[in-house]
């Protein structure tokens, strides 16, 4: 730092003396930017090794180191090839902080022990929402724009290995766990992917507005769409879901807890901050931090087990004690509408305004919280007015067969740093056209490094030392865009550079091999009706320079074409659709072309089909031919029941006349009952009647059944019995002419449905049907018994 710069941002801060070998630690993400705080490694669950944090500001083009204990700006410095304006963002790595300055596709190193600024590193196109994580001793650098993650060493900031995404990432939707595994959701909606190491990539689906969190270290995937989280396996699979208690197009800001498996989710829409619980399942739990819906919720931070809530509507934070679920103070830390950021560490959290010059802590006594005075990180006079300069060993390096031309530097130059009256204005990213490709750059070794005061590195390999360059894949797309099984698809592959190999390999998401190829540019597949869903399609191409990275394409393959048919059963009735009931509306899903046999089950009076309607007609069976989605109906009705028609018997007064001629009267002396041909069938007559208070007729006055009714002394004793046994629950009415059978058996035949019913009624209530004085037809006397 220049004397003057060091002098200018001393007088802004307290005069406690503090120790120059402070360990710092990681914050202040700019809102605008793709690393921000809550995502990706979150910022409560940072490995800090000391209660201070490094904080970037945006309009100074500065990085300041602020020690927590004493409440006070350690020191402010440039960051590494910034200028004010550009789009920083600082991520801890020890004791040091890593600084990704986005509109330049850098990233740099700033030593924690000595404060010395590192030379800063292309890892990405100017002006790309990178995304910088931690794992282990590695960084990861996401880039949605070319789909793809550079790893690299997190000391030497050196290129480790590049990997293919084959996913646009978005906000919230890439993290690496605590067991190194990178973790990525495709914003475009392909899916889930997960990687780690020489490990085989895992793919699964997911909803394309779904985030990665981590909760104690372990991946989680919120499903937004679908309101619910499940804790990912290394199979990207979720074993169990839980609920979250959010809506589909809710805006939300989601914590994972790093003590507790708890997630946390703040809720624009509602002013809330609902609580979900993997482990038992619960998300009924619901803080109210806004009395009106429509705030803007930034990111949280938990700090044992107090929650932190900051509010960019209204410029405050309220701490939430999640033991018991209630407010337990609140503090406005900016004005309303401004960004701000929070960390949290060793008991302290630390608040950056990304608007404005202030920064600060706020710390735990034991009993309650409390915000310190404000902190300067820059004079803010000066920030309005005054660029920072970009010292020469902090200029960007590019390596040489990457730099752009003509407008770039000339190979094995060093790449001019912005100055204050040239290039584009400091909130502008660079102009357009040619610009150096993603990439990390290996930090020089001893023997290459410049001189003192020297601005040009030695001096590189000539362009005939170059090795070729290998061929990349450049699109995988397949036709038709959804693969549906059964159906041929084809997959076409664009590439650059010389290509003098193809490699194709199908697999399921599990890793299951389905198919192999080399055949150039394109392949073709049927994937299997019955077989799983979830594929992800690889190529690689070799070429003088040797191999691509894989290329991969994630799909959901969709069931075999089917032809729908809608069956819509009305009145009451029940028909079978190829053995299967259906009594109101059933759908069958068919291969087309399939013919479905339609049919009406018997035994459903008083139900009384009426026919067929749509591609039935008719009151028969239908067989119908599914070609395409097909409707049918079925129209019941209910047949009413004739009421009991009955007269009464005077038991007492019973007797049998000879009338001569051969036929025999039953009279009670009220009414003269029947009529027999023999004297024995007169007596088995009268010996039946005096059973029953009552005898009933249906279809009067030629009635088709008679019976008897009311309380009786059981089985009537006769010289004679003619019975006909019947299954009771095999009754039913066969519509043609009203018939009643059991079976086999004709019982009786009616002239309407309402006697038939009745008749049903009564047949369904015995099982046997019994006679005196049978003739054809059935008659004289009719009774049922048990």
């Amino acid at each position: 730092m220049s004397p003057t710069l060091a002098s200018r941002f001393r007088a802004v801060t307290r005069s406690r003396n503090v120790a120059p070998t402070l360990v710092t630690v990681l914050v202040a993400a700019p809102l605008v930017a793709a690393v921000v705080m809550g995502e990706g490694n979150p910022i409560d669950r940072l490995a800090q090794s000391s209660g201070s944090a490094w904080v970037a500001s945006l309009g100074a083009g500065t990085v300041t180191l602020i020690d927590g204990p004493s409440e006070e700006v350690v020191d402010t410095l440039p960051a590494p090839g910034a200028a004010a304006g550009d789009v920083l963002s600082v991520v801890q790595r020890e004791a040091s902080a890593l600084v990704s300055n986005q509109t330049r596709g850098t990233l740099a190193r700033v030593d924690g022990a000595t404060y010395a600024a590192g030379t800063p590193v292309l890892v990405a196109d100017p002006g790309s929402p990178v995304t910088v994580l931690q794992g282990g001793d590695q960084a990861y650098v996401v880039d949605p724009v070319r789909r793809t993650t550079a790893v690299l060493d997190a000391d030497a900031l050196t290129l480790t290995a590049t990997i293919s995404l084959a996913s646009t990432p978005g906000t919230g939707q890439s993290a690496v766990d605590d067991d190194g595994r990178l973790w990525v959701v495709d914003s475009e909606g392909t899916g889930l992917a997960s990687f780690r190491g020489d490990d085989q990539v895992v793919r699964a689906p997911a909803d394309a507005r779904a985030q990665v969190i981590l909760v104690q270290g372990r991946a989680v995937l919120a499903d937004l769409a679908h309101g619910q989280l499940g804790t990912l396996g290394g199979d990207g699979q979720v074993d169990r879901w839980s609920c979250l208690d959010v809506r589909p197009d809710d805006t939300v800001q989601l914590l994972g807890s790093a003590t507790a498996d708890r997630v946390y989710a703040a809720v624009a829409q509602t002013g809330n901050v609902v609580v979900a619980r993997l482990d038992t399942g619960d998300c009924q739990g619901v803080v109210r931090v806004a009395e009106e819906a429509g705030h803007d919720f930034g990111p949280m931070v938990q700090s044992d087990r107090y929650l932190f809530v900051p509010d960019r509507t209204t410029g405050r934070t309220t701490i939430i004690d999640t033991a018991d679920s209630t407010i337990a103070d609140s503090f406005a830390l900016t004005p309303p509408g401004n960004r701000l950021e929070l960390a949290s560490k060793d008991g302290i959290v630390f608040f950056n305004d990304l608007d404005s010059e202030t920064a600060g802590v706020l710390t735990f006594d034991g009993e309650a919280w409390t915000q310190g005075d404000a902190l300067q990180k820059y004079a803010p006079a000066g920030a309005s007015s005054q660029q920072v300069a970009v010292p020469q060993d902090q200029q960007v390096a590019v390596p040489q067969d990457q730099q752009a031309a003509p407008a770039g530097p000339a190979p094995g130059e060093v790449a001019p740093a912005p100055g204050p009256t040239s290039g584009p204005a400091p909130s502008t990213p660079p102009p357009d056209g040619p610009k150096p490709p993603v990439a990390a750059v290996p930090a020089p070794r001893a023997s290459e490094s410049p001189g003192p005061g020297s601005s040009t590195p030695a001096p590189g390999p000539s362009p005939s030392d170059v090795p070729a360059a290998p061929p990349s894949v450049t699109s995988l797309t397949a036709s038709p865009a959804q693969v549906q099984a059964g159906e041929p698809a084809t997959f076409e592959a664009t590439v650059s550079g010389e290509v003098t190999a193809w490699s194709w390999r199908i697999a399921t998401s599990g890793g299951t091999e389905l198919a192999t190829a080399t055949s150039p540019f394109s392949t073709g597949f049927t994937f299997p009706v019955d077989g799983d869903p979830n594929v992800v399609v690889t190529v690689t191409v070799s070429g003088p320079g040797g191999s691509s990275a894989p290329r991969q394409l994630a799909l959901t393959v969709a069931g075999p074409p089917v032809a729908t048919l809608t069956v819509t059963v009305a009145g009451g009735g029940t028909v079978d659709v190829d053995g299967a009931p259906c009594d109101g509306v059933c759908t069958f899903d068919l291969t087309p072309g399939t013919t479905a046999g339609l049919s009406i089950p018997s035994r459903q009076f008083p139900a009384v089909f009426d026919g067929w309607g749509g591609a039935c007609s008719g009151t028969g069976g239908c067989d119908v031919v599914v070609s395409e989605d097909t409707a049918v109906t079925a129209a019941f009705h209910q047949a009413p029941v004739e009421p009991e028609d009955c007269l009464s018997t005077d038991r007492a007064n019973l007797t049998i006349v000879d009338e001569g001629g051969g036929s025999w009267l039953l009279t009670d002396g009220t009414s003269r009952m029947f009529i027999l041909d023999s004297q024995e069938d007169a007596q088995n007559a009268l010996i039946v009647a005096q059973h029953y208070a009552s005898r009933c007729f249906i279809g009067r006055p030629d009635p088709e059944m008679m019976y008897w009714n009311g309380p009786n002394a059981g089985e009537p004793v006769l010289s004679r019995t003619d019975c006909i046994s019947h299954d009771p629950s095999s009754a039913e009415i066969v519509r043609d002419v009203w018939r009643l059978v059991a079976g086999n058996s004709l019982l009786a035949t009616f002239e309407n449905e309402a006697d038939a019913g009745r008749g049903l009624t009564v047949a369904s209530s015995f099982s046997r049907m019994c006679f005196v004085g049978r003739v054809s037809p059935p008659g004289e006397i009719t009774y049922f018994l048990p």
